[in-house]
Formats: C-alpha cells, sequence, structure tokens
C-alpha cells in the first residue's frame, strides 16, 4: 500500500508541475505578443521565466523556455520603441545575448521542423529580419568607435543568426584584422573558405521616385 501511495503523490505532483508549466507558458506568451510591454509586463515576464525555470525538464519546455529567456531583450526593446538610443540597443544586445539568441532560435526552428508543429517559426523568420538592420547598426556604431573587436562579435553573432548572410562573417573577420585579433580573423576566413565565399554578388537598383536617386 505504501508503494501505492508513493506512486499516486508522484503522478499527482507530475500533473500539478504539468498544469503549473502551461500556466506559465500561456503568461509568458501573452506578453510576448504585446507591441508595446509596460515595466509591469517586463516584470511579469521575468517572474514566470523564473517559475518556469525549474519546471521545464522536457525537451520541448526547455526549448520553449530558452525562447522566452532569449526574448527578454526584445521585450525590453519593444518598450523603448523608436526612442532607443544607440548605447541602448548595445547594452540590450551584446555579443553573447546575440550568440544566445542565435542558438535559442535555431534550436527552436530545429524541434518546430521535427515536430511538424510550427509555433514560433514564422515569428523567428521576422524577428530576425527585423533584428539584423538594428545589430549591423550597432556593429558599425562600435567599428566607429574603434571598438573592432565588439563589432566583429557582433556581426559573427548576426551571422550565426543568418547563415546564408555570409558578408557578416566576412566583415566580422576584416574587424578582426582591424582589432589585432588575427586568431579569431583566421579562424572566420578559414569558415569563409570552408564555405567557398568569394563576395561576389547581384545588386539591383530602383529609381526612387520621391528623392529622384538610385537605390540598391
Amino acid at each position: 500500500m505504501r508503494i501505492k501511495h508513493i506512486i499516486l503523490a508522484s503522478a499527482v505532483l507530475v500533473s500539478v508541475s504539468s498544469f503549473a508549466q502551461k500556466d506559465e507558458l500561456k503568461k509568458l506568451k501573452k506578453i510576448y505578443e504585446k507591441d508595446v510591454p509596460s515595466a509591469n509586463d517586463l516584470a511579469d515576464y521575468k517572474a514566470n521565466l523564473d517559475k518556469l525555470a525549474p519546471l521545464a525538464t522536457e525537451e520541448g519546455d526547455k526549448v520553449y523556455y530558452d525562447f522566452y529567456r532569449v526574448s527578454t531583450p526584445g521585450i525590453e526593446m519593444a518598450m523603448l520603441g523608436t526612442t532607443a538610443s544607440p548605447a541602448q540597443l548595445i547594452k540590450l544586445f551584446n555579443p553573447k545575448v546575440i550568440t544566445d539568441l542565435a542558438n535559442a532560435y535555431n534550436a527552436t526552428l530545429d524541434y518546430e521542423k521535427k515536430t511538424g508543429k510550427k509555433v514560433f517559426t514564422d515569428e523567428i523568420v521576422k524577428d530576425i529580419s527585423t533584428f539584423k538592420p538594428i545589430l549591423v547598426n550597432v556593429a558599425i556604431n562600435l567599428g566607429d568607435a574603434k571598438k573592432f573587436k565588439e563589432a566583429g562579435d557582433v556581426l559573427y553573432s548576426v551571422y550565426q543568426l543568418d547563415k546564408k548572410d555570409q558578408d557578416k562573417l566576412y566583415y566580422a573577420a576584416s574587424y578582426a584584422v582591424n582589432g589585432l585579433d588575427y586568431d579569431i580573423a583566421l579562424e572566420y576566413y578559414t569558415e569563409l573558405k570552408r564555405l567557398k565565399y568569394t563576395g561576389e554578388g547581384t545588386l539591383y537598383f530602383a529609381y526612387n521616385a520621391t528623392s529622384k536617386t538610385e537605390e540598391n
């Protein structure tokens, strides 16, 4: 009888944990989907992440916990809106944050491809196209400030976010050279060689009727 009680108690605990888990995921999703989250939303978001951390033991739960965790800077950026300064963006999206973002995004894309259930795939593709120009501007500002290593780190992280964009890896290598970080530069150039990168491509131009100029 004692063993039966232990098994029953364990089953109840598992079901309670699973229910709590789903509850935290719903709250995170609700805040994540807000266009303009508030300071209270951000506090709730972080609190729900803390609650979910010990409960996320299954593969899917771990994947989505990481997805929401790395999306925290995006929530903060949405709070700032168009008032965000380059300094604030650099603080929010430092190279480690971008690398974590790339890893979590890729893990989520792989998991959803494997399960055949698109939950965030379309959102991730959209986010990458939104984040990339912002992050490239962060790298340019760092380069202008002669912070070549940091600029290269950001561009390498952008490449990790979208590995089809090999130009970013090339420019990351160039920044590494400028920063006298030759070991990293060699690593990046070796990767470019493995990818058979030539730098060749097609550039399209269109006439802008408003500015009366050609734009690529």
